[in-house]
């Protein structure tokens, strides 16, 4: 509703000072973005006070990678390509070329471990909340998967934390094509 104010404010007799006012919100927004890079781990943080959570700049540099990467890699092109589109109109060559893929990129941020339990180190983190949602729907669809080593283990390590249990396992059959 905002935006079509705006619209209507950019137009004259407005026009000047609605444009500044616009210039001066989206300097503000970028400065504040620039300024708090890390907001959902700090956000984390502040409400964490058991500090189970790790918000170190390691684990938000996994966090950002799980986001962008691993699951964009599952989501769209597993997902929707093998679930939530119509058995006729799948192109199973497709996903399973990104299935493949996707674990690949499993077997990167595994490796990146170390042996440590989770993601960012000995605490769970942002990275491992992104990583271990796609993990779910991963491992209950009907396709041939090939996880790589330690994949299954971390997967029980999330499926053993209550939170999972009641946030992530829940039904998904109604999104179905």
């Amino acid at each position: 509703m905002w935006a079509v104010g705006l619209a209507a404010m950019m137009r004259p007799p407005f026009a000047p000072s609605a444009r500044m006012a616009w210039c001066r919100l989206m300097k503000t927004a970028t400065w504040r973005c620039l300024r708090r890079p890390r907001s959902a781990a700090t956000w984390l943080g502040t409400y964490d006070k058991a500090g189970t959570f790790n918000t170190s700049p390691w684990a938000e540099a996994w966090a950002e990678w799980c986001k962008w990467t691993l699951s964009r890699a599952f989501v769209m092109p597993i997902f929707w390509g093998y679930f939530r589109t119509p058995a006729l109109e799948r192109n199973m060559d497709r996903v399973m070329a990104d299935l493949r893929g996707f674990e690949a990129l499993c077997a990167t941020a595994l490796a990146a471990r170390q042996g440590a339990d989770w993601l960012g180190g000995d605490r769970l983190s942002l990275g491992d909340v992104w990583f271990a949602h796609v993990l779910y729907r991963y491992f209950t669809l009907d396709l041939e998967r090939q996880p790589p080593e330690g994949l299954a283990d971390y997967y029980e390590a999330c499926c053993a934390r209550p939170a999972y249990r009641t946030h992530v396992m829940v039904p998904y059959a109604e999104l179905a094509a």
